[in-house]
């Protein structure tokens, strides 16, 4: 339809239309099947989509502007393409060509007349300050089908843009980092998605309409006599409708291609929400008002601190002296329910004649010392372990009253 006139020579017209006229394509499809589509996410708001071999990028950026005067509290979207040499010989770099404007005018209309993306939440500052959304698409490869592929990039971008946080004192207004706090994403109402379908002549010796090709390569879009982009939503709601070429269409096969385009719009739609979904699983999240440094300090292992002490743990902090210092370092944990005090090992040393022992000792392991001994053992204590035993009583006093009975 457009393109250089040498692409194309007739008798690879005539091989495209009687082909079409049996139901088959040159690259194997059927005229209603798309492509194979791909999104992939090079970075927050900066989507590339590819439709077969026809590949599309888009990035989104956000400014902070001065509103238009006729609407003081609406933010601002604007939409940009460049075809540039990479994608196609035909195309010239510096300006936009006729097909560039074609392309950004369907996308514009598509996002701003059907209000997908809400302009007065971009509003900061009413009459002084908004939010300008702008998208740049950049044709990478064209294979046919530039304005599908185009504007699946766009809407992939702008739902997974997300713009700084702001915070309003008065008249000022502060711009948070990413690092500060979690951007939030654009308030978009519905997704518009286009598709475009050719119409090719049939052969001469065939009395019929125009054949219908979906998704066309670039042979079939040199071929083809007219062409059809609808745009809708995922609830079938008519967004924008464009027709290139003198080709003439009834009332019948405008609404088939309407029925068309709602099938296929569902699929890619379908498409379009699992690729974000799986794309929002991958990346890490982090909490709103803490950087991302501090984020992983706080989410490693702290250092185990020490057990609480029990009672093992305070007999020997309190009368580490008290205990005879013949006894083996691990008697001194035998004790394990109540702290003994030195008042109650006389009282024990006189009856069972053993310094410390449990509550219910076995008779074989007893061992009995002479009373002379413990008698010089507990003549060495100090007044000083008497006190730190929690003002024990003297052990002078305690063997006096014991000889008394």
């Amino acid at each position: 339809m457009r393109g250089r006139p040498d692409l194309i020579s007739l008798n690879e017209r005539e091989f495209i239309a009687n082909a079409l006229n049996e139901g088959l394509r040159i690259d194997g499809r059927s005229p209603y099947d798309y492509r194979e589509l791909s999104i992939i996410f090079r970075g927050l708001g900066h989507a590339e989509a590819s439709i077969g071999s026809t590949r599309c990028m888009c990035s989104v950026s956000a400014e902070i502007v001065e509103p238009p005067v006729e609407r003081p509290n609406a933010g601002i979207l604007q939409t940009y393409c460049e075809l540039s040499p990479m994608a196609a010989p035909e195309f010239r770099p510096g300006r936009a060509s006729e097909r560039a404007v074609e392309i950004g005018q369907i996308l514009e209309r598509g996002l701003k007349q059907s209000k997908a993306v809400d302009t007065e939440a971009l509003c900061i500052l009413a009459g002084r300050k908004v939010w300008q959304i702008r998208l740049d698409v950049h044709v990478l490869d064209h294979q046919g089908n530039m304005i599908d592929c185009a504007n699946l990039a766009a809407i992939a971008a702008l739902r997974h843009f997300k713009k700084p946080e702001v915070q309003v004192s008065g008249e000022e207004v502060k711009v948070f980092s990413a690092e500060e706090r979690q951007p939030t994403p654009l308030s978009i109402l519905h997704s518009p998605l286009s598709v475009s379908i050719c119409f090719i002549s049939p052969p001469e010796e065939a009395e019929e309409e125009a054949l219908v090709v979906v998704d066309p390569l670039l042979k079939e879009e040199e071929c083809a006599s007219g062409s059809l982009t609808l745009t809708q939503n995922s609830n079938r709601e008519l967004c924008g409708l464009q027709k290139l070429g003198g080709v003439g269409l009834s009332v019948g096969q405008l609404l088939k291609c309407n029925e068309i385009a709602a099938v296929k719009i569902q699929e890619m739609a379908a498409f379009l929400q699992r690729v974000l979904n799986d794309d929002a699983e991958k990346r890490s999240k982090v909490p709103a008002g803490r950087t991302k440094r501090k984020f992983e300090e706080d989410t490693e292992e702290a250092p185990v601190e020490p057990p609480v002490l029990g009672p093992i743990g305070v007999l020997e902090r309190v009368i580490p002296s008290a205990l005879p210092k013949n006894v083996p370092s691990s008697n001194q944990t035998a004790v394990k329910d109540e702290v003994v005090t030195p008042s109650e090992e006389v009282d024990a040393a006189g009856e069972d004649s053993s310094p410390v022992t449990q509550e219910e000792p076995e008779p074989a392991a007893e061992v009995k010392p002479e009373k002379g001994k413990l008698k010089k053992k507990l003549k060495k204590t100090s007044a000083a372990d008497n006190a730190a035993a929690g003002g024990a009583l003297d052990l002078s006093s305690a063997l006096k009253k014991k000889k008394k009975r």
